[in-house]
């Protein structure tokens, strides 16, 4: 088996979808797993369009694995998925923040970084 593995079924509901992504993982997650170790890449399930993250037996599936969960982060064209982690960070340094008038906030220029869980560091750039 070589390159994407793709299922998908449009008459599902999104809850529908839900429940039955641990069936679709007893029958595709095995190959997966065989092909991410044969050519040594990490597999990734994205779950678009579906709410699994919500649901028990989806979370106790994926826990089960060890592997590392990423955060949700809620669908909108105008978010990437890379900077949905530093949306908490930026939070909290914000509220400790106090303008005087609305000429001072301005959107940072250059580069941001923060360390996030694990001491993972986290940059982005704006222009």
């Amino acid at each position: 088996m070589h390159g994407r593995l793709h299922a998908e079924d449009h008459k599902k509901q999104r809850m529908a979808a839900s429940l039955t992504f641990p069936e679709a993982y007893n029958e595709h997650g095995e190959s997966l797993l065989r092909v991410s170790r044969k050519v040594a890449f990490k597999v990734f399930f994205i779950y678009n369009n579906a709410c699994p993250h919500t649901d028990i037996r989806t979370r106790k599936l994926l826990g089960g694995f060890g592997w590392e969960l990423f955060g949700h982060p809620p669908y909108s064209p105008d978010l990437a998925p890379n900077n949905f982690n530093l949306f908490p960070h930026m939070k909290t340094w914000l509220a400790t923040q106090c303008f005087d008038d609305d000429e001072r906030p301005r959107w940072p220029s250059g580069k941001v970084s923060t360390s996030g869980p694990e001491g993972r560091r986290f940059e982005t750039r704006f222009h």
